[in-house]
């Protein structure tokens, strides 16, 4: 598969709606996940992003899309829940095989983003490093993955 049939997949996968009956789409559910695992953390714009990295599993997308309608069909009301609702569900979620596999990936790809430079998408006004109290190496990239323009 190339390169572009593949970030035109990943963006279907992750970008249109769960079933024909909702507009809740597999992102919605990643993005609900990330934000109670960690608070402050926007995927959405990193995974517009990351496809484009040499180094991204292809995989992953698909894998991604799969546990977050798994989840939805485990429980259609997920955006809905509170905090305690939410993490009751993402606790059941992770009693499966397949649950525990979607949050170990989810929750790599969400510190991959609170700790990475913010020019990739993640790690918006640079709240991971404060949190942190980091101070990047210089220098710091000024085009996404090395590219010179």
């Amino acid at each position: 598969m190339k390169r572009r049939e593949f970030l035109a997949i990943a963006t279907l996968l992750l970008y249109k709606p769960l079933s024909a009956k909702t507009n809740i789409r597999s992102i919605d559910i990643i993005q609900s996940a990330i934000e109670h695992m960690l608070p402050g953390v926007n995927l959405r714009e990193y995974f517009f992003t990351i496809p484009y990295d040499k180094y991204f599993d292809k995989n992953d997308a698909v894998d991604l899309d799969k546990g977050a309608k798994e989840l939805f069909l485990n429980n259609k009301n997920f955006l809905l829940l509170d905090d305690k609702e939410k993490e009751r569900a993402l606790r059941e979620f992770e009693d499966s095989e397949n649950g525990r596999y979607w949050l170990s990936l989810l929750l790599n790809y969400g510190l991959e983003a609170m700790l990475g430079d913010p020019i990739y998408g993640g790690n918006k006004d640079k709240k991971g490093w404060k949190l942190l109290h980091h101070h990047p190496g210089r220098p710091r990239p000024k085009m996404k993955y090395g590219k010179n323009g």
